[in-house]
This record gives C-alpha cells, sequence and structure tokens, in this order.
C-alpha cells in the first residue's frame, strides 16, 4: 500500500475509446486496413501472460531500468514547462502496462488511460481499485520512489 501512494491524488481512470465503427469511419477504411485488423486482434489479447513474459522475472530487469530510467528523467527535465495542479496525461493505447505512469504521478493532476482491449484495461483497473489479483509492480515503484 504503500507504493500506491505514489499515485495518491492522482486520479486515473480507465477506459475504452471511441468505437470500432467510429473508427473506421475516422480512418476512412471500410474494415480492411492494418488499424482495423489490429484492433481486433487487441480483443484476443492476454494482458496477464502479457505481463508476465515482458515485465516480470530477473530475466526483465534491463528492460525495467530502461523504462523506468528514462520516463524518469523526462518527467525531472520537463515539468518545469507546465504546471502539475492542470496537467493531464493520456496514456493511449498503454497496454495493461502502468510503469508509464509513475514517474508522471508528481507532475499532473489526472491520467486519463485508454485501450482498445479490454483485457487490459482490466488489468489496469485491477491495480487502481487495488484487488489482490492485480499484476505486482511494486519493484517498479521502488525503483523509482
Amino acid at each position: 500500500m504503500l507504493l500506491r501512494r505514489a499515485l495518491a491524488g492522482v486520479s486515473i481512470t480507465a477506459s475504452r475509446p471511441a468505437s470500432f465503427t467510429t473508427r473506421k469511419l475516422m480512418s476512412g477504411g471500410g474494415g480492411d486496413s492494418p488499424d482495423d485488423s489490429a484492433a481486433a486482434e487487441g480483443e484476443k489479447f492476454d494482458a496477464r501472460a502479457y505481463l508476465q513474459t515482458r515485465y516480470f522475472g530477473p530475466a526483465n530487469e534491463f528492460r525495467k531500468l530502461f523504462y523506468l530510467r528514462n520516463f524518469h528523467e523526462f518527467y525531472q527535465r520537463f515539468h518545469s514547462e507546465w504546471n502539475p495542479e492542470k496537467a493531464r496525461l493520456l496514456e493511449y493505447g498503454g497496454g495493461p502496462c502502468i510503469h508509464t505512469l509513475i514517474s508522471a504521478a508528481p507532475y499532473v493532476s489526472e491520467i486519463v488511460f485508454a485501450d482498445y482491449a479490454e483485457d487490459n484495461l482490466k488489468e489496469v483497473r485491477k491495480w487502481r481499485d487495488g484487488e489482490p489479483s492485480c499484476f505486482d509492480w511494486s519493484s517498479f515503484f521502488k525503483y523509482v520512489v
């Protein structure tokens, strides 16, 4: 719970963007563009398996350190460009991951998290709501905090 305080006070909304029909109309396609098939594939995506293979265990330590160091450096360097009390962050297509949000939290008042795959949103909501079955991001928080 202590680690969750890094995002305390930051509103996190996990939602799905516009419908596939609207997306098709916006892209001008009739449903056969690569973007449409990728969105359909997102419906079959196993978020928990992705998290376990890409973000868990010693084999993924380099990836974790690389991402977190670069996100942290970005926010440290550029946060003076905006007012944290008014700043909002849009994470669009974030998958089931919150590691990109950890370093941003002190510098924004709201995070809007959007993804097409419902399974990804379920994983983020589990973490946001503190469900016991959520993915354990504690090593990521420990690195940043």
